[in-house]
């Protein structure tokens, strides 16, 4: 049977353990409190009506300059030293859209200038380039030039194969002309007989006998 000491002692430490409980419990329920109080407290500033909420519409208006593109005065906003500069916008060439031109308005290359093609340049000179007269230049000034052994032509040959009037040279819209005027030894056209008249192109050789001539630039 155990000593009443014994007893004294355990219903103590059964009080001490009792009360340790209720103190711990009643500090688990102090901090619950607290802690929805606080959240409580944080609910009513955002809710309208509340004397944290603030109207967004009725909040205080203040002197920065808004965030809009719109144009600036040169003195700045009322009440506000702050200038902000305008963008201009940069100059740049004029885009030439024409057809086939892609649709976002890329630069296009314009096209080329047309190449002009004029009349054809006319020969200048008649050459000799073999005979007795070779390196003589006549000048052609439009006019018909006779060809012979004959002295009333415009160009004498004094040669046997020549016959007195053996050809002329005229100009034509086609260019000059050559043409044999029924010779006796024949006229000679780039190295071919020429019957009746051809139109003379540059540099093609006429031999008349031991002569020869071309017209020239």
């Amino acid at each position: 049977m155990m000593s009443e000491l014994t007893f004294n002692l355990l219903r103590l430490g059964y009080l001490l353990l009792l009360w340790l409980f209720v103190f711990s419990a009643v500090a688990v329920l102090r901090r619950d409190i607290s802690i929805r109080g606080r959240s409580a407290a944080t609910k009513a500033d955002e809710e309208p009506g509340s004397a944290a909420w603030v109207n967004p519409s009725e909040a205080p208006i203040t002197n920065e300059v808004p965030a809009s593109p719109s144009p600036v005065p040169s003195g700045g906003w009322p009440g506000n030293q702050v200038s902000v500069p305008v963008p201009t916008p940069a100059t740049s060439a004029p885009i030439v859209v024409g057809p086939g031109a892609a649709a976002s308005g890329a630069p296009v290359s314009p096209p080329p200038e047309p190449i002009v093609v004029g009349p054809p340049r006319q020969p200048r000179y008649l050459s000799i380039t073999t005979g007795a007269l070779a390196g003589s230049m006549l000048p052609l000034t439009g006019l018909p030039i006779t060809i012979g052994r004959a002295a009333s032509n415009t160009l004498v040959f004094d040669d046997d194969y020549a016959s007195g009037h053996h050809a002329r040279l005229y100009p034509a819209a086609e260019g000059w002309v050559v043409e044999d005027l029924n010779s006796t030894n024949g006229t000679f056209l780039g190295g071919a007989p020429l019957t009746g008249a051809a139109v003379l192109p540059v540099g093609v050789p006429v031999t008349i006998g031991h002569s020869t001539f071309e017209l020239v630039m």
